[in-house]
C-alpha cells in the first residue's frame, strides 16, 4: 500500500474515533428528572399530556385529556414506583434518544392527523452541565431503525402506573389551567365520565363552568326517577344541581328542594 495513503487512513481512522467520542459525550447525561408525552392537532381538536416528575418527595405521573376542542381537561395524578425514572432513562439510553432531537422531519406529514411529541430533562450538574438539560423529539421526525419500538417502549413504561388503583387526585380544568372541580379518588370511576358526558349533553351546565367561570362539586349518588344518577352542584347565589344518569338522562334541579326536571335532549 502506498505509505502516504496508509498514513492518510490511520488519520481518518482516528479522526472518525475522536469524532464518535465526541457524539457520545455529547449524548451522556445524568439522571432524568422529568419525562414527558403530548398529543394534539387532530380533526376533533382533542389533546393529551402525560408526565412523570418528582413532587413532594413522591415520583407521579400526571395526565391531562380534553376529548374534543375547548372541552375541559380531566387531570389525574397517579403514584407512580420509586424507580419509574430510572427505568425510563435506561430505555432512553438503550435506544439512544438523546440523540433523536437533531433528527430531520419527514416529507410527508398529514396537516390533520395528530402530532405526538416526547420530552426527556435530565440532571446533568454532576457532568459539569446545566440542572435541566432538555431533549426533545417528535414522531413526525424520521425515527432511527428500532425507533419506533423504543418509542412504543418509552410509552408503556411511563403509562403503567396510569391505574384507578393509583389514583392520588383527578379534577377538571379549563383551557387556561383554572380548576372547574374535582372529583373524590375514592368515588365511583364512572363518575367522572359521567361528569364529560353531562358537560357534552347540558349546554347550560357546560356554559357555566366554560364561559361563566363557575366551578362544581360532586354531591354523590342518588336515584332520580328510579334510576340510580350522579349528582353534581355548581356553586354561586343560587346553586343548581345537575344529575346524569346511567341511561344517559340529564335531571335538573334549581331550587335545591330535590324537584328534578328532566331536561331535554
Amino acid at each position: 500500500m502506498n505509505k502516504n495513503l496508509k498514513i492518510f487512513l490511520i488519520l481518518m481512522l482516528l479522526f472518525c474515533l475522536v469524532l464518535s467520542s465526541s457524539c457520545a459525550k455529547a449524548n451522556e447525561h445524568g439522571p432524568l428528572v422529568r419525562c414527558a408525552t403530548y398529543r394534539g392537532g387532530g380533526m376533533d381538536g382533542g389533546s393529551s399530556r402525560a408526565e412523570l416528575s418528582e413532587k413532594d418527595g413522591q415520583t407521579v405521573l400526571v395526565t391531562a385529556v380534553s376529548r374534543y376542542w375547548n372541552a375541559p381537561f380531566r387531570v389525574s395524578e397517579y403514584r407512580a414506583d420509586d424507580d419509574a425514572l430510572p427505568q425510563l432513562k435506561e430505555i432512553a439510553d438503550k435506544y439512544g434518544m438523546a440523540a433523536w432531537h437533531d433528527l430531520p422531519y419527514s416529507e410527508l406529514i398529514a396537516l390533520d392527523a395528530p402530532s405526538t411529541s416526547y420530552v426527556l430533562v435530565f440532571d446533568d450538574s454532576a457532568l459539569n452541565g446545566m440542572p435541566y438539560e432538555t431533549v426533545s423529539f417528535s414522531l413526525d421526525q424520521k425515527l432511527p431503525r428500532k425507533g419506533s419500538e423504543g418509542v412504543k417502549a418509552l410509552s408503556s413504561c411511563l403509562r403503567q402506573w396510569e391505574k384507578d388503583s393509583r389514583l392520588i387526585d383527578r379534577h377538571w380544568e379549563n383551557m387556561d389551567g383554572q380548576e372547574l372541580g374535582r372529583i373524590p379518588a375514592d368515588a365511583d370511576p364512572e363518575a367522572g365520565e359521567a361528569l364529560e358526558e353531562l358537560m357534552e349533553a347540558s349546554m347550560d351546565f357546560r356554559s357555566a363552568l366554560m364561559n361563566e367561570g363557575k366551578r362544581f362539586e360532586y354531591e354523590g349518588t342518588q336515584d332520580i326517577d328510579g334510576e340510580a344518577c350522579w349528582v353534581f352542584i355548581l356553586e354561586g347565589e343560587s346553586p343548581e344541581r345537575f344529575a346524569i344518569a346511567g341511561s344517559r338522562n340529564v335531571y335538573r334541579s334549581q331550587d335545591g328542594s330535590g324537584n328534578w326536571q328532566r331536561e331535554e335532549p
